[in-house]
């Protein structure tokens, strides 16, 4: 029970965070998706740990503290500067991790009942909302960030490697 409390605190350090950049206003990395979750998941996280502080709820922060390291380490990557491009494709597969957690949360929970655990109502119908919920916002912002206007997105990612260079024929 106590590494999921050690997960909720973690969550507000992410609110921080998040704090922190709209003060700074560092408006490029804000986004819709940012917001909410960093702004509602220490609430929701909060009353889930207050069903039920450990036990099965124990899965969705393991689940999350991988997704995260993984997260960090792109963040560190790409915060070396536009000599490093290795993290301009490594962000999409960031995002995709995320929604693989997502899912195999909604499996990990929908599976619960019908395998003889003992979840609590508040537990299976919490992780259930908020793996659903977030598996949604980060699916949207998926398609928005690598399927809209790919074209674009491509054409914006060879300028940015070519670095105002001619291409030579």
């Amino acid at each position: 029970a106590e590494i999921t409390w050690w997960f909720f605190l973690t969550k507000y350090i992410e609110l921080a965070d998040t704090v922190f950049f709209v003060l700074r206003k560092k408006d490029r990395q804000l986004s819709r998706l940012h917001l909410v979750h960093h702004s509602t998941v220490p609430i929701l996280v909060w009353g889930l740990l207050r069903s039920e502080p450990g036990g099965h709820n124990t899965f969705f922060p393991l689940a999350n503290a991988f997704v995260h390291c993984v997260m960090y380490a792109y963040y560190a990557i790409s915060a070396l500067g536009d000599d490093v491009t290795i993290h301009l494709k490594f962000k999409k597969y960031v995002t995709m991790m995320q929604m693989t957690q997502f899912v195999l949360v909604l499996c990990y929970f929908a599976s619960r009942p019908f395998v003889g655990c003992n979840v609590s109502p508040m537990s299976l119908v919490g992780n259930l909302f908020l793996a659903g919920f977030f598996f949604v916002l980060f699916c949207n912002f998926y398609w928005n960030e690598y399927l809209l206007n790919k074209e674009q997105k491509d054409q914006e990612l060879k300028a940015a490697l070519l670095n105002g260079k001619k291409k030579s024929k």
